[in-house]
């Protein structure tokens, strides 16, 4: 990137995402758990976004079906090049903020789970671009679903989908992969996009067991190609090349 603003923060009052999502039903944490916070940077040409995210058990235990709240946020940087109505470099500022309720089924060998809620976005761009319409604030309804096998199994498959009206974003990835003495090794795919940008991936990624004191939870990482049209694109996806991330989740 010819110049990227530093991440102002990696959280919003302390529950600040693309619609990334922790582990749950691989979670390895010993005794009932039931709170997951889950946070994480993610990058590709052009692009950096960092997440934080809450998930709450509405019964006090993740181990159960049941109801669950989902509080996200992210801020991402990104820049682009547009030639009207001249050459020029755009910087764009955005933040996400989505506040869902859900239900998950816990089921031998899988877990599903859906939410529904409220999703905010803002973009700041600068200099403004008036045929960038994606560009200032707006509220939308956003849909989560998602689906994962859990440790009693050696194929590990997962999957994770969101969209929201604001700006017509939607973020998709799915996951298989081998598990090897708690690792998790693997491929995945994926794509998103808005009025704006629109990308998809391609790559591996390998999850771990992570302990910090007396939390332990998951780390993943993933790298791959990105693939993007660059001529018709003005978001926050990045250019074409190399996308890579880190995350990690800790339930309690």
């Amino acid at each position: 990137m010819a110049r990227i603003k530093l991440l102002k923060s990696l959280a919003l009052a302390n529950l600040i995402v693309l619609s990334a999502a922790p582990v749950l039903a691989d979670d390895h944490t010993s005794g009932t758990t039931s709170k997951v916070v889950f946070s994480g940077i993610d990058f590709a040409d052009d692009s950096i976004a960092g997440y934080t995210g809450i998930i709450v058990s509405a019964n006090r235990d993740l181990g159960k079906d049941g109801i669950l709240f989902r509080l996200v946020g992210v801020n991402a940087q990104y820049e682009y090049d547009t030639t009207l109505p001249a050459p020029t470099v755009i910087d764009g500022d955005g933040w996400f903020l989505d506040a869902m309720v859900g239900y998950q089924f816990l089921r031998t060998g899988y877990r599903i789970a859906g939410y529904i809620g409220v999703d905010y976005q803002d973009h700041d761009l600068t200099p403004n671009d008036p045929f960038n319409s994606v560009n200032g604030d707006e509220v939308g309804f956003k849909v989560v679903g998602e689906f994962e096998t859990d440790a009693t199994s050696r194929l590990y498959l997962g999957a994770l989908a969101s969209y929201s009206t604001a700006f017509d974003t939607y973020w998709a990835r799915g996951r298989v992969g081998l598990r090897h003495e708690d690792w998790i090794f693997g491929v995945e795919g994926g794509g998103s996009g808005n009025e704006g940008y629109d990308v998809q991936r391609i790559g591996g990624f390998v999850d771990m067991p992570l302990a910090m004191g007396p939390l332990s939870g998951r780390l993943t990482g993933y790298a791959g190609h990105q693939f993007a049209d660059e001529e018709d694109s003005f978001g926050l996806g990045g250019g074409e090349g190399l996308y890579g991330g880190v995350g990690y989740s800790f339930s309690f």
